[in-house]
């Protein structure tokens, strides 16, 4: 699995204290589905907005932070952050495909010949 930690250019205040330092993991479908099926499936139904904080919340750990991150934490930050975070999103995509695109263009040593130094 795939992560990305970083610094928040301003920060996410939680109960008095501020956040700037995170880590941020891939996506996955459960993540989507799990969304869907929480509290919070309702609202992240009616507005793709919303479902995408709620994805951004359960991919994001605060370090520091002794508890996950909520979808109302993220809707507290700062668009600079959440832009942030984004682009970070985004990193690691690029980075998942161009590690596939190495690999696929990688030689294939099971099934060429293989050549022996002596």
């Amino acid at each position: 699995m795939m992560r990305k930690k970083g610094q928040l250019p301003c920060g996410i205040e939680i109960d008095g204290t501020v956040y700037r330092d995170y880590e941020l993991r891939e996506q996955f479908v459960a993540d989507e589905i799990e969304v869907l099926e929480s509290e919070h499936g309702p609202r992240a139904i009616k507005t793709d907005s919303y479902y995408n904080i709620c994805l951004m919340a359960r991919r994001l750990a605060l370090v520091g932070l002794d508890k996950p991150v909520t979808p109302e934490m993220v809707m507290g930050m700062l668009s600079d952050d959440f832009t942030h975070l984004l682009k970070s999103s985004k990193a690691m995509s690029v980075e998942r495909d161009s590690f596939r695109g190495a690999a696929e263009a990688a030689p294939d040593a099971a099934s060429g010949p293989v050549e022996v130094g002596i």
